[in-house]
């Protein structure tokens, strides 16, 4: 019975990870081209190095959770 549970709850939590994976990884990489058309200057630049490290830690943070989603999975 809680075997049953566990895998339940772990199918659960893969099917949201792999979903919130899915569904936000596309807007972090749209927000990014967009910036990166953005015109720089000397007075925005720190603005958007921030934006950019922002953004790269998002997508960090989405590619892990999808791969502990993907080995969740396999298990």
């Amino acid at each position: 019975m809680i075997d049953n549970v566990n895998k339940i709850k772990i199918t659960a939590m893969v099917d949201m990870s792999k979903s919130f994976y899915t569904d936000f990884l596309p807007i972090v990489s749209q927000i990014k081209d967009n910036v990166s058309k953005l015109n720089i200057n000397e007075n925005n630049k720190s603005i958007i190095d921030d934006i950019n490290k922002n953004l790269s830690k998002a997508e960090s943070i989405l590619n892990t959770l999808n791969n502990v989603a993907n080995k969740a999975s396999e298990e």
